[in-house]
């Protein structure tokens, strides 16, 4: 009897260590189950996605409104500062970037805008992109939603494609 006690004592240390390890590092990434990144109402095509190994979640949609989106970015503003998130709008400056594509003095160019928000008490960042024109699906008046909810280490920005 002792010496099967001898024997399950170090199994039960090490299931103990495996154990603590693993919800440990599920509780500090994107892949935080308490959050769901919200959706501006009269969004479609919605598309949700969630990687469990990277510890992210991702979304994206349409909606129909006219450039700027102004009423995008008032409406996680209003969400996320509510809930304790830090806008990166005091770091940086948000205004809309055009490409290089489309004639110069036009409103065809391709308009991007990326904000983002974190909150250090749940290690968490909010990524989001707002595109016009960047589809050759897209109408004038459509703006594509991008975001992604991952650790604030993560710093993974470019590849929302």
């Amino acid at each position: 009897m002792k010496r099967i006690s001898k024997l399950l004592l170090p199994l039960f240390l090490l299931a103990g260590i495996c154990l603590t390890s693993t919800m440990s590092s599920s509780s500090e990434g994107g892949g935080n189950p308490s959050f769901e990144i919200p959706v501006f109402r009269g969004g479609y095509d919605l598309i949700r996605e969630s990687d469990p190994s990277r510890e992210t979640k991702s979304i994206t949609y349409r909606v129909q409104t006219k450039y700027p989106a102004a009423e995008i970015i008032e409406f996680y503003d209003s969400y996320l500062n509510g809930r304790g998130w830090i806008s990166s709008f005091e770091i940086c400056q948000r205004h809309w970037a055009e490409s290089d594509s489309g004639p110069e003095n036009s409103d065809l160019r391709d308009k991007l805008m990326f904000v983002s928000w974190q909150h250090p008490d749940l290690n968490l960042k909010l990524v989001l992109w707002l595109k016009y024109g960047l589809a050759s699906t897209l109408h004038s008046d459509e703006v594509i939603v991008e975001g992604r909810l991952q650790s604030l280490a993560d710093n993974q920005f470019d590849d929302l494609d």
